[in-house]
């Protein structure tokens, strides 16, 4: 193809259906900027996009590796720079970006420390990382943003739950039946509690999993707190408790326990209002990380709690601690970059073998060291910190916030789910990206419009007596309401007739009469009162205001 050696081009994908479905997500993410507002377009070209591209990898090297996540990143960026440009000249960083950059940029130093070219793995990491916080930031900019996404999430796991079914029965068939291959080859791991775990059109059922308990999550929160009470004209109630169902059929234990933990903290709220056992989850997660890089991390006690998982699992779980202990002993011989792509952070065991890389965090932390590690945990949880503090958890359960403070939750769990798993999502780190802007603007008010104006515009508006600048006019326009005020027919009617100046009225009371005399009389006209407001005025208020005439 008369290309140099140092530039390798891979252009077809696995399959052709796979590699042609990558190549049109460009196209129909602008497609979507063409029919959809600017917001709906990237929630809806992010969430689809995640939730059925082909896992595919095609590369460009030294070009980033394209795949379901760069696909999704490119089309709604240059769908932005097309159609919406406005949203991303305006847009001003912060402090709270820090994080953000120094984890974008870090594979550069890991490369050059390592005498390796920093070019690809730093692009790979602006992609994987940097590109979906930055579409975070420019679309996810206040509360109604939130709950667009919280929305978008749970009708996209919606749309999920027809090939999970097909998966309950038949097994992780529909990747392979539409794709031309399989997502996850290895049968056995998706065989549990004796039915098959989905994998669908992710990386593993693992990831599925912790995918529907986010939205599952979110579902029921925003039913329980009346957020969203319709979806397509259908009540949310029945389609929270389907999702709930399939979403305990995915068979996956570490999800579930997610689950309680995430009902825990948000029901917390609700109750005690506390943010505290957020704030400890926080803090545990730092601590974790501090003591897996220094190897000081209290595995053992970690097991000796989660025996009630069951045996098999606990098994697992000490499997995945051993071999942290070998690649964190690795990882800290180039503590602050890591190794890079060089491989070098692979440790080998007793036997022979290579280690198994299972966490997230170990990853970043062998391939860019514990630079990248803190930062990638800091852009990820700091917004959380920042949106307790400015949305107590008291306000979780109003309507406004409520979208926001799940999507919140969420992403803790996320972080969570990391230290044992390594499923990258993009739609985490756009949430990041949203809490980022939004903790860093201007705090929006948590009461509903509605609510406002009631509280805004009393029942009762007391009337201020003022000095009368112009006697004529106050006088003419308190004569023509008191005369439009319905009055009651007496028992034996009389009719008087009176003049009032220019205008003549008939008298059907003599308190009226009085009322007109006293008008008419320069003397004792009365001090001017305000203007009454453009809406006809109430009639108890009209009665009162021509008692205090007919007085005076």
């Amino acid at each position: 193809m008369g290309l140099t050696p140092q530039l390798t081009l891979a252009v077809t994908g696995t399959t052709p259906q796979a590699t042609v479905a990558l190549y049109l997500w460009i196209p129909i993410c602008l497609f979507l900027f063409v029919r959809f507002p600017p917001q709906r377009a990237m929630i809806i070209g992010l969430i689809a996009a995640w939730q059925f591209l082909p896992m595919d990898e095609i590369f460009f090297d030294p070009l980033p590796v394209y795949d379901k996540m760069a696909a999704a990143c490119y089309g709604i960026l240059l769908g932005t720079l097309l159609f919406d440009l406005d949203r991303l000249v305006t847009f001003v960083p912060s402090w709270i970006d820090i994080p953000a950059v120094i984890l974008a940029i870090c594979p550069a130093f890991s490369q050059l420390e390592n005498g390796l070219s920093p070019i690809s793995p730093t692009f790979n990491q602006i992609v994987k990382w940097g590109a979906p916080y930055l579409i975070g930031r420019i679309y996810l900019t206040d509360l109604k943003s939130f709950r667009k996404l919280a929305i978008g999430i749970f009708v996209g796991a919606l749309a999920y739950i027809p090939f999970a079914f097909v998966e309950f029965g038949m097994g992780p068939l529909t990747h392979e039946k539409v794709y031309g291959y399989p997502a996850f080859a290895d049968w056995t791991q998706a065989r549990r509690f004796g039915g098959w775990r989905p994998v669908l059109f992710m990386q593993h059922g693992l990831m599925v999993g912790a995918w529907m308990m986010v939205a599952t999550m979110t579902g029921i929160w925003l039913w329980v707190t009346k957020s969203l009470k319709k979806v397509a004209n259908m009540p949310i109630k029945p389609l929270a408790i389907l999702l709930t169902f399939t979403f305990i059929n995915c068979r996956s234990t570490g999800a579930w326990l997610l689950a309680v933990a995430g009902f825990g903290l948000l029901f917390g709220a609700k109750w005690y209002k506390s943010s505290i056992p957020m704030l400890l989850m926080v803090v545990a997660i730092y601590m974790y990380l501090i003591g897996g890089i220094t190897g000081t991390a209290p595995t053992d006690s970690i097991l000796q709690v989660m025996s009630f998982t069951g045996e098999e699992r606990i098994a697992s779980l000490r499997y995945r601690f051993r071999n942290e202990e070998l690649l964190s002993a690795q990882g800290r011989k180039k503590l602050l970059f890591g190794w890079g792509d060089s491989g070098k952070h692979q440790a080998r065991k007793a036997n022979g073998q290579l280690a198994v890389t299972d966490s997230l965090w170990i990853i970043i932390f062998g391939f860019n060291g514990a630079v990248a590690l803190f930062s990638w945990a800091s852009m990820m949880l700091i917004p959380v910190v920042r949106f307790c503090a400015m949305y107590p958890p008291k306000t979780w359960h109003r309507p406004k916030v409520a979208p926001a403070a799940v999507l919140t939750v969420g992403l803790t769990l996320y972080v969570v789910d990391c230290l044992l798993n390594a499923m990258t999502n993009p739609v985490y780190t756009v949430i990041a990206g949203g809490l980022a802007t939004l903790v860093t603007s201007e705090q929006e008010s948590v009461v509903e419009p509605k609510m406002r104006r009631i509280a805004q515009i009393p029942d009762s508006v007391p009337e201020v007596l003022t000095p009368a600048t112009s006697p004529q006019r106050p006088a003419q326009g308190a004569f023509v309401a008191a005369a439009a005020l319905p009055q009651k027919k007496p028992k034996q009617p009389q009719a008087t007739q009176s003049k009032s100046g220019p205008n003549l009225t008939k008298s059907t009371s003599p308190r009226t009469e009085a009322h007109s005399t006293n008008m008419d009389s320069p003397e004792s006209r009365p001090a001017s009162v305000a203007p009454e407001p453009s809406t006809t005025p109430q009639p108890r208020r009209r009665q009162n205001f021509s008692r205090r005439q007919a007085e005076s």
